[in-house]
């Protein structure tokens, strides 16, 4: 890219990077030091960082390409060269803004997976309670069965008969039975997958470590350095360009009017 809609493509793409680098950097220190911030811009941070590192080098192609079509002063020298600096302040940026936003996917999965492990181990809890109760029923159950096969006779068809001429219908206790051990079953469904989320969490590696103070510290230390040192470049790479630009070229007192 070399020009846009007839003025030099280099006017136009450095002002993008002079605001866009410093405003990565400062929510750069932001998201490294407060967690709420880190929550809500770190993803965001992190495409504006990269897309800062991809204009740079246009920007500074853009200006290599304009400085052979002006006067070669010092100035525009001295601009070109401090110029050539800025994907260094940039590229810093970039890997520490994609650093807090993949460390903050961390810390959210894990607190997904604790809060699955917390609700498993609550299903696993009653799940006991819900067994001792169908092995009971199927005990009972069986109790019964055993005394409608021992007692009297005749009575066996008395109480079909009377339950018939009723119009009522009595499970048989294997039904109840195998209804309270589905239930107990669906109960402890929970426990189980509580118990695969678990397993998945342990699996699961942790490059960040998003719960240690210590990396946390380092962090921030590293996002205040380097965006203390973008801002610096591009205030040199601004003052420059200014001076290259603008040195010799206006007058201390307004031109007279004509009349």
């Amino acid at each position: 890219m070399t020009t846009v809609n007839g003025l030099p493509a280099h006017i136009l793409l450095v002002h993008a990077i002079v605001v866009l680098l410093p405003l990565s950097a400062l929510v750069l220190v932001l998201t490294a030091c407060l967690p709420s911030v880190r929550r809500r811009l770190a993803g965001a941070n992190a495409i504006l960082s990269v897309l800062v590192v991809i204009l740079v080098p246009i920007t500074t192609n853009a200006g290599e390409w304009l400085e052979r079509r002006v006067a070669r002063t010092p100035l525009v020298r001295a601009h070109t060269e401090i110029g050539d600096t800025a994907i260094w302040a940039a590229i810093p940026v970039a890997v520490l803004a994609l650093a807090l936003w993949w460390r903050q996917r961390e810390a959210g999965a894990a607190a997904a997976d604790a809060g699955a492990a917390v609700a498993g181990g609550a299903a696993a809890a009653g799940a006991p309670g819900v067994g001792a109760a169908a092995a009971g029923a199927a005990g009972e159950g069986g109790a019964t069965s055993a005394r409608g096969d021992v007692g009297v006779p005749g009575s066996a068809g008395a109480d079909a008969d009377a339950a018939v001429s009723s119009g009522s219908v009595v499970a048989s206790p294997e039904a109840a039975a195998s209804g309270t051990a589905a239930a107990g079953a669906r109960q402890a469904a929970p426990a189980v997958r509580g118990g695969s989320a678990s397993a998945a969490a342990a699996n699961r590696r942790v490059f960040l470590a998003p719960a240690s103070k210590a990396v946390s510290v380092t962090l921030i230390v590293l996002s205040i350095l380097a965006a203390g040192a973008a801002v610096y470049d591009i205030v040199r790479i601004g003052d420059t360009g200014a001076q290259a630009s603008w040195q010799g070229q206006f007058q201390q007192n307004p031109a007279p009017r004509g009349r």
